[in-house]
């Protein structure tokens, strides 16, 4: 028996505090039963069906910009954390780990943990068999708030860096994403304008709202140990 078949029951994670919604109301695949200033029901999510947080609070003049390798912010860069008892040296591996656990692909999963190098991690997860678009769009932001978390509370100058970003809306200024980024650099016209993005600024989007909520769980008193 493959030995990865345990993290069916331990390791995949559903019940984060979070379903992103689109600033629209809108999810694909997914009817909305509910819905009120801040919160909505959604139907199609089985015994995980609740109410979540639509978005962020935003910023809209003041941003922080960040490039899409390069920065501390970014799902590439090297940060060593323990999650569900395994180690991972970025938010990218835990990303694609658990992509690959969330359509029982644990083959590829054990390839994910097995590479240091996160270019690698990055292609496996391109790999993973049994993919569907649409279960991924109701997990994939649920699953990079956990990995992001993760990386930010267990590492505390990499927190300060986070806490230090307060009043401000997190951007990646990345010109070749359009889903996790805006589509455009930080110098690109329109970049201050958030009706001109040719992207969505997920990561952005997760890494304000992970940010609001640190500063409301912990500020100053030192990273959680999650």
């Amino acid at each position: 028996m493959n030995p990865l078949l345990r993290f069916e029951a331990s390791h995949r994670t559903t019940n984060t505090r979070y379903i992103f919604i689109d600033s629209s109301g809108e999810l694909d695949g997914l009817d909305i039963d509910e819905t009120d200033s801040s919160a909505i029901r959604l139907s199609g999510l089985g015994d995980n069906a609740d109410y979540f947080c639509k978005n962020p609070r935003e910023h809209d003049k003041d941003y922080t910009f960040f490039g899409e390798n390069s920065s501390l912010f970014s799902q590439w860069h090297k940060s060593d954390f323990r999650a569900l008892g395994i180690g991972f040296n970025s938010a990218e591996q835990y990303m694609m780990f658990q992509k690959a656990i969330l359509f029982n692909d644990y083959e590829t999963a054990e390839k994910i943990l097995d590479t240091g190098n996160v270019r690698t991690q990055k292609e496996l997860g391109r790999q993973v068999k049994g993919f569907d678009n649409g279960l991924w769009a109701v997990n994939c932001r649920r699953i990079v708030y956990e990995a992001n978390k993760y990386k930010f509370a267990q590492n505390r100058q990499l927190l300060d860096e986070l806490l230090a970003t307060r009043g401000t809306t997190l951007v990646e200024a990345s010109p070749y994403d359009t889903i996790w980024g805006i589509g455009m650099t930080k110098d690109d016209e329109g970049a201050t304008d958030r009706s001109k993005w040719k992207g969505k600024n997920w990561l952005g989007h997760i890494l304000t709202l992970l940010r609001d909520d640190f500063e409301n769980t912990f500020s100053g008193n030192g990273a959680e140990q999650v």
